[in-house]
């Protein structure tokens, strides 16, 4: 599965989670107060493995940035009612994630999820943020690293 496609995918994940009123697969000029909060995924550092230098690619191992953008602190919401927005979605953002072991490609590569059932090493999370921009705009939120390992040896 292609990078894009893999934050597709994480996108649509994201999409069905509680609390999250959208998940776009394109990045927004700006982000509207009424589609927060609204969560969008970033590439982040990634591994490849081969057999060998030039040899059979093993597996290829990704960290993928979601940020989660709660509330625009334009928006008039006292601090504490902001903060405690993203720190509830925070709590929800990792329930749902902890539920998922695998992403589906509908292929035969198996796609685990770092934290996951599979593998069970954790999903790391930046706690809430006071002060994310996106666009110009401060927001309060939070921001998790996925990290997804692609199986391709068997493929």
């Amino acid at each position: 599965m292609s990078s894009t496609q893999t934050r597709k995918e994480i996108q649509a994940i994201n999409r069905g989670i509680a609390g999250i009123t959208d998940a776009p697969d394109e990045f927004p000029v700006s982000i509207p107060t009424a589609n927060l909060p609204l969560a969008l995924t970033y590439l982040g550092p990634g591994v490849t493995r081969w057999e060998a230098h030039g040899g059979t690619l093993i597996t290829r191992e990704r960290t993928f940035l979601v940020r989660v953008y709660v509330v625009d602190v334009e928006q008039g919401l006292g601090i504490t009612d902001g903060m405690e927005a993203a720190e509830q979605l925070l709590d929800t953002f990792l329930d749902t994630w902890q539920k998922i072991g695998e992403l589906d490609n509908g292929g035969d590569v198996r796609i685990t999820i770092e934290g996951g059932r599979v593998v069970g090493i954790g999903i790391r999370d930046s706690g809430v943020v006071h002060d994310m921009v996106y666009a110009g705009q401060t927001f309060r939120g939070f921001e998790a690293q996925i990290t997804i390992i692609e199986d391709v040896e068997d493929e």
